[in-house]
Order: structure tokens, then C-alpha cells, then sequence
């Protein structure tokens, strides 16, 4: 793989390394968040929870902005095409996705032990795929639908601001349109305006599975359409 993708390579070696570094910190203080709450109150619900679906999405979205941002001119200036470079990006999309939701999925695990120990009851808000902190299957399906969204939808933001600023902008709003189903499935916690309008949105598994992977797909054909000819200096205007 370092000879045929050095760039896949290279970003998942640095973006997984920073990624469970990333969880470490949100884990302690998950944890740090249970014990100092569970003074003054009985706990009956998932503190990691809600620490996973509000943090681990943001470093989704950053890592995401870098892959395009950090690597993209860094490949073309090595005599490599855009289109190599968007061979070895979708990889690493799934890659990424994978470790973080494998280390969110872990956290559940890490808590409900926590909780199983102090005799606290594990569950989880409402959520398409996620039901309870003990559905592993589920938090590992539905977060990795939602990293793979936060990552690819990250990364057109950061290519249309590399192309035009005020492309940048236009696009944003479809970002945030386009992590809607994996906020379905893990909850709406990321952004306020999906916290209140919950009730509204939320989608059945299915329909939700479904409208994420077509959104990653078309979200996937619009990031080639902006890489593919990207100039080199970005334009202003």
C-alpha cells in the first residue's frame, strides 16, 4: 500500500492516530461527566452517548477538511493526478469511519461495564439503530453510516472552498443536510436545529440506511466534480 496509495497511508496512519487520541480525552471525560453528575443524582441514561454524538462527528468533519486541504496539493505536487488522489480519498473514508466507530462502539462497551458495576441503568436516547447501549451491532452500523457522511461531506466543503469561496458557502448548507440521516440513526445531537426538530425527522432505519448511502454516493460524485479540475491557487471571487 505504500508504493501503490502513499497518500491512503499516510492519512490513515495520522488521522487514525489522532483519532484515538481524540476518543481517549472524550472517554475520560465521559467518565469524569458520570461520577461528579452521579453525586447529586441517580444516573439512567448514556453520558457517552451524548459525548460520541456531539465530539466524535466534529473530528470526523475536521480530519475530513484535512484530508483535502493538507494532502490534496501536497499529491499533485509529487506528480500525481487528482484522480489517483480521489482513488486513495474514498478508502480512506471507510477506513476512518471504521476506527471511529469502532472506538465509539467501544466506549458504550467501556460504560456499560461502568454502569453494570454501580447498578446504573445503560440506556440510550431514542435512536433508529442504536436502542440501548448494549446493541453493539447497532452502534457500529449507525455511527459507521455517520462518519462516513460527516468525513465525505467534509471533504466536498473543504474542495469547494479550495475551488471558490463562494462555492464554499453555497455548499455548506448541503453538508449539513447530508449527515441528516446518520443524525437519524444516532440521534440529533450534532447540530441545535435537529435537536428541535427531532420529533419531525426522525426516519425509520431503513428509509435512514437508505438515504445514506445514497447521499454518500452523490455526495461522493459532486467531491470528484470539484477535484477533478481543482487549480492549484483557489480563486476569491
Amino acid at each position: 500500500m505504500s508504493t501503490r496509495w502513499p497518500t491512503l497511508r499516510v492519512l490513515v496512519t495520522s488521522h487514525v492516530t489522532f483519532a484515538m487520541i481524540a476518543w481517549f480525552v472524550l472517554l475520560v471525560a465521559s467518565v469524569g461527566i458520570t461520577f461528579v453528575t452521579s453525586i447529586w443524582q441517580d444516573i439512567d441514561v448514556s453520558v457517552w452517548h451524548f459525548v460520541a454524538t456531539q465530539g466524535a462527528p466534529w473530528v470526523a468533519l475536521g480530519l475530513g477538511i484535512d484530508a483535502v486541504n493538507s494532502y490534496l496539493r501536497l499529491h499533485i505536487a509529487h506528480g500525481r493526478t487528482r484522480g489517483d488522489f480521489m482513488r486513495q480519498l474514498v478508502p480512506y473514508f471507510f477506513c476512518l469511519a471504521g476506527v471511529l466507530a469502532l472506538l465509539v462502539t467501544l466506549g458504550y462497551v467501556v460504560e456499560g461495564g461502568l454502569y453494570s458495576s454501580a447498578g446504573w441503568q445503560h440506556q440510550v436516547p431514542q435512536a433508529a439503530l442504536v436502542h440501548d447501549g448494549g446493541n453493539v451491532v447497532g452502534i457500529f452500523c449507525g455511527y459507521y453510516l455517520t462518519f462516513l457522511l460527516w468525513t465525505a461531506g467534509s471533504s466536498m466543503v473543504a474542495a469547494a472552498f479550495s475551488r471558490n469561496f463562494l462555492l464554499g458557502l453555497v455548499l455548506s448548507p448541503a453538508a449539513i443536510l447530508l449527515t441528516l440521516p446518520g443524525e437519524a440513526l444516532v440521534g440529533f445531537t450534532s447540530f441545535p436545529i435537529f435537536r428541535l426538530l427531532d420529533d419531525g425527522l426522525l426516519l425509520r432505519t431503513g428509509p435512514a440506511v437508505a438515504l445514506a448511502v445514497a447521499e454518500l454516493v452523490g455526495g461522493c460524485l459532486v467531491l470528484w466534480t470539484l477535484v477533478r479540475d481543482l487549480p492549484l491557487r483557489p480563486k476569491v471571487n
